[in-house]
């Protein structure tokens, strides 16, 4: 995250008991991934405009988890992408080797970025 937003996150999270969470988003068109730093209320479309700064075409692609399409309008919990960072820690996981992976796949629509 840029660092206004994580502090933005931040300032969320105490007033408002938000918890953040980290996700992972890879393009499948090109390999790149991006970690972000999440709130738990945020939809995907509010996630989707902050990755606009990583691919001004994210609009284009198809979101996915586990290889089912995400609902843009619901949260990540919403579409079944679980919170699992306590589990984890109780575990003595590492939780950035387990970040739940968004899979993006690119669909030729041609929109201008």
């Amino acid at each position: 995250l840029h660092s206004a937003n994580v502090s933005e996150a931040v300032v969320s999270t105490q007033s408002t008991g938000a918890k953040t969470r980290k996700i992972r988003i890879i393009n499948t068109l090109t390999s790149q991934e991006h970690t972000l730093e999440v709130c738990s209320e945020e939809t995907l479309e509010e996630i989707l405009n902050r990755f606009y700064k990583y691919n001004k075409h994210a609009a284009s692609y198809t979101w996915k988890y586990n290889g089912t399409n995400l609902t843009m309008t619901k949260t990540l919990e919403q579409n079944g992408v679980k919170d699992e960072d306590e589990e984890f820690y109780e575990l003595n996981f590492n939780e950035e080797d387990w970040l739940p992976a968004i899979h993006i796949y690119f669909n030729d629509d041609l929109t201008e970025a």
